[in-house]
C-alpha cells in the first residue's frame, strides 16, 4: 500500500490493519492467573507473565501506535498532526 501511494504521489490519511494489537511490546509487567479450562494439574499456583501486547489489553492500541509511528518517522514519513 505504501509503495503504491509513493509511486502515484498519493497522501495516506488513514490505514486499517488486522491483528495489529499483537505486534506491540508492553512496558509494564502484567501477570495473569491460569484461565479456566487451561489449568495444568500439579501447577495450580503458576501464573503467566506477558511479554508482548495481547488483544484486549488497554495498552494494546497505545503500544502498537508508538511502534508503527516511530518506524514510519524513521523511514522518512511525516506526521502532519504533530505539534
Amino acid at each position: 500500500m505504501f509503495k503504491l501511494a509513493t509511486k502515484l504521489d498519493l497522501e495516506i490519511y488513514n490505514i486499517n490493519v488486522n491483528t495489529t494489537f499483537l505486534n506491540g511490546f508492553i512496558n509494564e509487567e502484567i501477570y495473569m492467573d491460569q484461565p479456566k479450562g487451561y489449568i495444568h494439574l500439579g501447577k495450580l499456583k503458576k501464573i503467566s507473565k506477558f511479554l508482548k501486547s495481547f488483544y484486549g489489553f488497554k495498552q494494546s492500541l497505545k503500544t502498537w501506535f508508538e511502534k508503527i509511528n516511530s518506524h514510519l518517522i524513521n523511514i522518512g514519513f511525516e506526521n502532519p498532526n504533530a505539534n
